[in-house]
């Protein structure tokens, strides 16, 4: 084992190339519609990161057993850390690798890009619409027994 009081220099002595902070850990995945969580229940919620500098890598996955009677927009809330305060050009982009068991499939099978907005501590659950726009998805895409799998990366300032 090596341990450090400071960080280490990788291809250069620079500020640029010290790296101060690797971290893993877990984290629990929090659906909301609107900001609410009424009546909610999970069979799965679990969730990892891995944090090398200001860099993110988050990995999860909810399965609903009961999507409850909130109302409104979808939300995963709880990251890690708090997403770059930066502004553009650092968001943070989230991938569905598995996605089953849902109420509006037709919106799944479109081109999803979930985003991490700057200075945030969720993911924004969207997808690509017919008119090269986008839409956000609702409690009316989830059923009580729907099934995510998710990866992505973003960048905070911690």
């Amino acid at each position: 084992d090596l341990y450090l009081s400071g960080g280490i220099y990788l291809g250069g002595t620079g500020s640029a190339n010290k790296l101060e902070d690797y971290e893993e850990g877990t984290w629990t995945p929090n659906p909301t519609f609107g900001n609410q969580t009424t009546g909610m229940a999970f069979t799965t919620r679990t969730g990892g990161y891995t944090k090398v500098g200001r860099v993110v890598y988050i990995s999860g996955r909810i399965v609903f057993s009961n999507k409850g009677s909130a109302t409104g927009v979808f939300q995963i809330k709880g990251l890690p850390f708090a997403a770059s305060s930066l502004g553009e050009g650092f968001y943070g982009g989230v991938t569905l690798h598995y996605a089953v068991n849902l109420a509006n499939p037709t919106s799944w099978e479109a081109t999803q890009y979930p985003v991490i907005d700057t200075n945030s501590s969720y993911i924004y659950m969207r997808y690509a619409n017919s008119s090269g726009g986008s839409n956000a998805h609702y409690n009316s895409d989830i059923n009580n027994n729907s099934d995510l799998l998710f990866q992505g990366f973003y960048t905070t300032d911690a």
